[in-house]
């Protein structure tokens, strides 16, 4: 669908009477804030924005970095450590644009992003706009793009057509590859839950479930950054999988509430889950995870002899073999295999992180 072009008396405003928020929750960001904030302060902009930075307790110089910038637009808060969730909801109270974008420190924006997605927010009276983004591997130095089909989503039925496709390949998952309504977020009370994990996608589910006017943009415009070490090593949160379940709740009420059947979502969300719980179960190999061996174990029986995750028996054609085999292993309820797969799949993401990167995200690239 070819989306209407913009109209820059549709846009018009100053700095001093933003259009766009663009809300940066940073913490102890010292590094790599400088780079997000160059990539904001470079956008051509037929509109005023504002650049919205909460710094979260910070103990580095990320405050003074980005109050020292230069750039006129940007506003620091100060505040005490209190999580992304809450430094996210300080930013949609303070932010002063009709509409709010969020980044997080480490990323950065490409050329246009801001043009494209007030445009399309304008110029179709919408309340969202999602568009595309990129993983980059800083260790490797690669992209795995991630984008949508351009649509317009003004009905219920139009949600019903796009939901599954957009949830395939990704662009449900984050909050910062959309543009929101700032009124639509605060007259609907739409807030971050203080959860340590999956609070992007419950926020983002809150939103669709609300069925704004919505509209796609094919093009990418956000960069994620990501090295593999990080992706080794992500936290050890004993609340992980309870969160994956309530996730996986939610995903099937948002398929409910625009009438699609579970002959249609099952595969997905069945797959989503198995992903998530093979995330879990990978975390028990982080430095974070300070468990004993028995405990180890005992994480590991409740993710694997979980009812939900047993029921997981069809998966797309797309999701690849190696996926498979990690989902055959689950369905053995066996502890045991379980956590001899978690330290191979280990052992593997180290000595081939990007086939293990493609492995792990074959369907959401074909869909």
């Amino acid at each position: 669908m070819q989306l209407p072009t913009r109209s820059s008396s549709v846009l018009k405003t100053t700095v001093s009477d933003p259009l766009l928020t663009v809300a940066i929750p940073a913490h102890n960001a010292e590094n790599s804030i400088t780079r997000l904030l160059s990539s904001l302060s470079s956008q051509k902009t037929s509109f005023g924005f504002e650049i919205l930075v909460a710094d979260d307790g910070s103990t580095d110089g990320t405050a003074a970095l980005a109050e020292g910038f230069g750039d006129g637009r940007i506003r620091c808060l100060r505040g005490e450590k209190s999580g992304v969730s809450a430094a996210r909801n300080r930013l949609i109270d303070a932010a002063k644009g009709r509409y709010i974008m969020f980044a997080d420190s480490d990323d950065y924006l490409l050329p246009g992003a801001l043009e494209a997605a007030v445009s399309a927010l304008a110029e179709n009276g919408a309340e969202l706009v999602i568009f595309g983004f990129e993983i980059e591997n800083t260790d490797t130095k690669t992209l795995s793009p991630y984008s949508g089909d351009s649509a317009l989503l003004f009905s219920e039925r139009d949600y019903g057509d796009n939901l599954l496709s957009l949830y395939a390949r990704n662009m449900l998952n984050p909050c910062w590859n959309k543009a929101y309504s700032l009124e639509f977020l605060r007259k609907n009370n739409i807030r971050f839950s203080g959860i340590s994990y999956g609070e992007d996608r419950l926020f983002c589910f809150d939103v669709l479930c609300l069925a704004p006017k919505a509209a796609v943009l094919s093009e990418t415009f956000y960069r994620y950054t990501q090295s593999t070490r990080e992706t080794l090593t992500t936290k050890f949160l004993p609340e992980k999988f309870d969160i994956c379940l309530e996730i996986d709740r939610s995903f099937v009420r948002l398929c409910s509430r625009f009438g699609i059947s579970r002959g249609k979502y099952a595969k997905l969300a069945d797959y989503m889950l198995v992903k998530s719980a093979l995330s879990c179960l990978a975390t028990l190999k982080s430095p974070s995870c300070r468990l004993s061996k028995k405990e180890r174990r005992g994480f590991a029986r409740t993710v694997v002899r979980s009812e939900r995750l047993s029921s997981c028996r069809e998966f797309p054609p797309e999701c690849g073999k190696l996926f498979r085999l990690s989902a055959r292993v689950l369905q053995t309820r066996s502890v045991t295999l379980a956590l001899l797969m978690t330290s191979g799949i280990h052992v593997m993401t180290r000595l081939f992180p990007d086939r293990i990167r493609r492995a792990k995200h074959a369907y959401n690239n074909k869909n």
